[in-house]
Order: structure tokens, then C-alpha cells, then sequence
């Protein structure tokens, strides 16, 4: 039954909401179903649009903006020139307010670094120090050890409010 509503042409989120009972049966259900959720997600489909919403080219003049004044302050260096999304890369349409968008565009994209373990004085609880282990999916553990501030100095404060990822570990 599940098979059925996602494989339609135009999967209709009203009726697997109608029938959820019925159909969310496994956990390779659940499964079928996030992934349904994020592609209704990514192209658009979850909330209605709204036209006097600020259209995300009015978004990205921002961003290079900014950019342009963190470059210029010696905060950021010049990033190289990413190329323009070609039509055959656009795989679905998005709504009239969005724009495809590389992701290099969208912020500073930045590996972390580790002060040397063989300095136990690097480390501490001055400062929280994440590593891909304490992301976990229930949420972040910072129950781990720490830098000293000594250990900052060697390593990279990201700034408050920044979206993380781990790309290692």
C-alpha cells in the first residue's frame, strides 16, 4: 500500500496521511517515508508558497554581500569561482521564489582541527570541543573533554550559530 501512494505520479501527502495507520507498517516503511518527506521537502511541497515572500535571489545578493566584506576584512579568504548550475543538473522545478544554488554559495564551507594529543595541557574543559563521535542522532553529547584555551589557540573557533557537519570520522 505504501509502494503504491509513493510510486504515483503525484504522491499525495493527504492520503498517506489518511491512511498511515494502514500503511506504516516496518521499519523499512518508516524509512520509505522519511525519504518521502525530504523529497517533498527539497523540492518545495511541504508548506504552501507564499508570493510576498522575499525571493531567494534577493537571499543570495545578501550572501555576497557579506562575503564580500568578511574578504575584504581579512576574515574570509577569496573563494575560487564555482560554475553555474547547467539546466541538465536541474532535476525537478522548485517554487517561483527559489533558485538552485551551489552549496559552496550559501556559506563558508571549513574543515576543523585537532591540537596535537600529545600535549595534555591542549585539552580541558575551557572550551567544548565536538568530534564526529559526539554527533550522534538523538543530539550532541558535550559530556567530552574540552580544550584549554592554550588548545584553541592551536585549533578553530566556529562562530555562534553556525550549521555544522561532519563530512570525517
Amino acid at each position: 500500500m505504501l509502494d503504491t501512494i509513493l510510486n504515483q505520479e503525484t504522491p499525495s501527502l493527504a492520503m498517506l496521511l489518511e491512511q498511515f495507520d494502514g500503511v506504516i507498517q516496518t521499519l523499512a516503511d518508516v524509512e520509505k517515508l522519511n525519504a518521502f518527506i525530504l523529497n517533498l521537502a527539497v523540492r518545495g511541497l511541504l508548506v504552501s508558497q507564499d508570493i510576498s515572500d522575499e525571493p531567494a535571489s534577493m537571499l543570495m545578493e545578501w550572501i555576497v554581500v557579506e562575503n564580500e566584506e568578511l574578504i575584504e576584512g581579512g576574515i574570509l579568504k577569496k573563494p575560487k569561482p564555482l560554475p553555474s548550475i547547467d539546466a541538465e543538473e536541474i532535476k525537478f522545478p522548485l517554487p517561483s521564489s527559489w533558485q538552485w544554488e551551489r552549496l559552496g554559495m550559501l556559506g563558508i564551507t571549513q574543515t576543523g582541527s585537532t591540537p596535537s594529543k600529545k600535549r595534555p595541557d591542549f585539552f580541558g574543559s575551557d572550551i567544548p570541543f565536538l568530534k564526529p563521535a559526539d554527533i550522534q542522532p538523538e543530539g550532541i553529547d558535550y559530556e567530552n573533554e574540552g580544550l584549554s584555551y592554550d588548545g584553541l589557540e592551536r585549533g578553530r573557533l566556529i562562530r555562534a550559530d553556525s550549521a555544522l557537519m561532519v563530512c570525517i570520522g
